[in-house]
């Protein structure tokens, strides 16, 4: 299967539809753009177009900004691939690919996106009813307890974010369960800001 950062090839990427009509003279002394050669590349363009997206200034960042980005994308992407090779050699994995993705519909019925639409139903849709975002956290918090206290039931499920643990009650097809832990308080700004505050279109 071709890889994600090579789909389509689309015009952001190769700047089709996005320079101006001039001369061929003009075009033959302007200095060549070299397209994204590698996933990196690729992260590293959309990271940036998020930015320009976001920031009403107008303000680009500088090169030696864009080049502290490229580490911590390199090794993101090294563990994505990492990942995604350890995930290929599970048993399950073909008969995973294959299967639709479902939704929860109205009327609490799991269906394939695909049946779902075609019986006219529509998703559920997810509302969050609370606005404060230190009654937000401590729900979440809640929930968490609740999530862990599902995969390994009693004392055992009060384990630490960042530790992993085996012996799952819940899903034995699983060999261990991660815990992440909570979001403190400024991630989640952050996250609402960047997906939420006003931006161009």
């Amino acid at each position: 299967q071709e890889p994600i950062w090579e789909r389509g090839r689309s015009a952001y990427f190769l700047g089709a539809g996005t320079e101006k009509k001039t001369n061929p003279v003009a075009n033959a002394r302007r200095k060549h753009v070299a397209e994204p050669v590698s996933s990196v590349d690729v992260a590293l363009n959309a990271v940036l177009h998020a930015v320009a997206q976001r920031c009403a200034d107008d303000s680009a960042p500088s090169l030696s900004e864009i080049k502290e980005l490229v580490p911590p994308l390199r090794a993101a992407m090294k563990l994505y691939s990492e990942a995604q090779s350890s995930v290929e050699k599970v048993e399950g994995y073909p008969a995973l690919c294959v299967r639709a993705s479902q939704r929860l519909f109205r009327d609490s019925y799991l269906l394939p996106e695909y049946e779902g639409f075609e019986q006219c139903r529509e998703p559920n849709a997810i509302h969050q009813v609370q606005e404060d975002l230190d009654s937000l956290l401590h729900t979440a918090a809640k929930a968490q307890a609740v999530l862990q206290e599902l995969f390994l039931p009693g004392s055992a499920a009060k384990w630490e974010p960042g530790s992993s643990r085996t012996g799952l009650a819940t899903v034995s097809q699983a060999l261990s369960a991660y815990n992440p832990g909570m979001k403190d308080t400024r991630a989640a700004q952050l996250k609402a800001m960047v997906k939420f505050q006003a931006a161009e279109g």
